[in-house]
């Protein structure tokens, strides 16, 4: 039975590397995939007889990590083509050397994601008890298929999404039946504030995961998208209309992002102290411990690490900065993707790429391994703990989980570099039919000459601000990075789930809602690059 499960995880796994390394470069939206997965698990194991909790599981906490590595490589790595696309073309004319590399990067920043997530698995999930909701959504597709009622409604409310999203999207083939975007208000001026305009596109997913992540979500989100709208907005346009916005937001951001940081460094430390002086005489062994079994953990993935970039040509220093700051960040995604289920790979890569820049000497295609190795190791770090919030529900053994976690990166990486390499061999990377519209997006972004200091103090005081209020910079900060529209309709998701009376009764009415909208997104995107 083992080797089944291996087979169908492997096949599993390269499947969904391929299918979202190509939608990740034709649409800037990268849905999650487990719950398609489960879906398809769950008809599997009823077609062969096998047990439908324990295979539908096992094989969705270790296939499903190939989407989010396929997603994090189409994101990422096009980048390399706008900055220097001679360089680029030599490096795809050569098939193995170029499949090899590939690889490698996303090997060797996946496992340093998975034991990162291994890492903080306790704090995260035990000690925090951070929904993961992907792995409740994954969870409830597979429970719903033994009770008749929550069955019928995961059908009902899965295919009249998907006939929705389909009919709105028109399939490239015939008319749109439904207006792929309804705006309920245009945008207007108030003096120097600019009102966003409220449209209604892919509101069906974010309200879904909005619901499953549940209240905690609301406030958060709104008190950033009203700082964006109401604070960062009019400062840019009065103070800083010649710069880039992007620029600008990262700049913010990245004060956000380090006073938060200094907080939670400052009151791990005060607690601990606090402990050590008061009644637990053993606290300096107990931390000693902590360090020295995390230390044990990450002796190898780092040894690999250090090697794969030496012989990328990084420095000790800019492999040890790198590996820190990512460190760092993949903490920070983890967090945001254990409250909110949506992980902000390219913002947090975009932290850690461009202070690069001005610190080390670093060719095109090492500025796009840093942003490349960001987003793979974060984003697998995040499905890895869905699987692993996954395997819990289900009570799955937690070794082979881990054993099937990587046995599913594995050969995710070789399917996600073959797949990538196929792509910009036979499609032109910036047209159309290849858009890669994240990548464009960080090409900007690398003509960045310097940080304007008076903006990162700005950040700073709003993170300051933020932890005074007792509202976490985190959620806050995906409020002001996302656009408005999905923040609202994430925050809609939220105050839905305050405003029931049980929760839990409609998620698998939510589940289906969520695989209806992410199967439409597949579909389209195949029948476009069919066409």
């Amino acid at each position: 039975m083992s080797k089944i499960y291996f087979f169908s995880i492997a096949v599993g796994s390269m499947v969904a590397a391929a299918m979202m390394t190509y939608i990740s470069m034709i649409n800037p939206i990268g849905p999650w995939v487990e719950p398609v997965v489960a879906l398809m698990t769950v008809g599997v194991a009823s077609l062969f007889n096998f047990s439908q909790k324990e295979f539908a599981g096992s094989v969705t906490a270790g296939a499903s990590v190939g989407g989010i590595i396929g997603t994090a490589l189409g994101f990422s790595f096009p980048t390399f083509y706008f900055l220097d696309k001679s360089s680029f073309t030599s490096l795809v004319s050569s098939p193995l050397y170029f499949c090899l590399l590939l690889t490698g990067v996303l090997l060797i920043a996946s496992l340093f994601g998975f034991f990162l997530a291994l890492i903080w698995e306790k704090d995260l999930l035990d000690e925090q008890k951070l929904s993961f909701p992907i792995g409740d959504l994954a969870y409830g597709l597979i429970g719903a298929q033994s009770k008749v009622k929550q069955s019928k409604d995961m059908l009902v409310s899965f295919v009249s999404t998907t006939l929705f999203c389909l009919l709105q999207d028109g399939l490239g083939v015939m008319w749109r039946v439904i207006p792929k975007s309804v705006t309920f208000v245009k945008s207007f001026n108030i003096g120097l504030v600019q009102i966003p305009a409220l449209r209604f596109d892919l509101y069906p997913l974010f309200w879904a995961i909005g619901f499953v992540a549940g209240p905690m979500v609301f406030l958060p989100l709104m008190v950033g998208a009203l700082l964006k709208v109401f604070c960062l907005d009019p400062v840019h346009t009065i103070f800083y209309a010649g710069l880039k916005y992007e620029e600008f937001q990262i700049a913010c951001c990245s004060g956000i992002v380090g006073v938060g940081a200094v907080f939670g460094i400052l009151n791990w430390l005060f607690s601990n102290f606090k402990n050590f002086r008061s009644k637990n005489k053993y606290q300096f062994c107990n931390l000693s411990s902590f360090f020295l079994n995390h230390v044990k953990k990450l002796i190898i993935p780092v040894s690999l690490v250090m090697f794969g970039l030496n012989q990328l040509g990084f420095s000790i220093v800019s492999s040890i900065y790198l590996l820190v700051f990512t460190a760092g960040c993949v903490y920070q995604v983890l967090y945001i993707a254990g409250k909110l289920g949506l992980a902000q790979l390219g913002r947090f890569a975009t932290f850690v790429m461009l202070p690069a820049l001005f610190l080390f000497k670093l060719s095109f295609l090492q500025i796009t391994i840093i942003a490349t190795f960001v987003e793979v190791a974060a984003g697998t770090a995040v499905d890895i703990l869905f699987g692993r919030k996954l395997s819990r529900l289900a009570d799955l053994d937690h070794k082979k989980i881990f054993w099937y976690q990587l046995v599913g990166i594995f050969f995710s990486c070789i399917a996600a570099a073959g797949v990538f390499w196929l792509l910009v061999n036979y499609l032109e990377l910036g047209s159309p039919d290849l858009i890669a519209q994240r990548a464009q997006t960080r090409y900007w972004l690398v003509s960045i000459k310097s940080f304007d200091p008076v903006l990162l103090i700005l950040g700073a005081g709003l993170g300051a601000l933020l932890k005074i209020l007792k509202l976490n910079p985190m959620l806050v900060l995906g409020g002001i990075l996302m656009p408005f529209n999905i923040s609202l309709g994430l925050a809609i998701g939220g105050l839905g789930s305050c405003i029931v009376d049980d929760p839990n009764k409609y998620q698998p009415f939510v589940s289906g809602i969520f695989v209806g909208q992410t199967l439409s997104l597949i579909i389209v995107s195949l029948v476009s690059v069919l066409r």
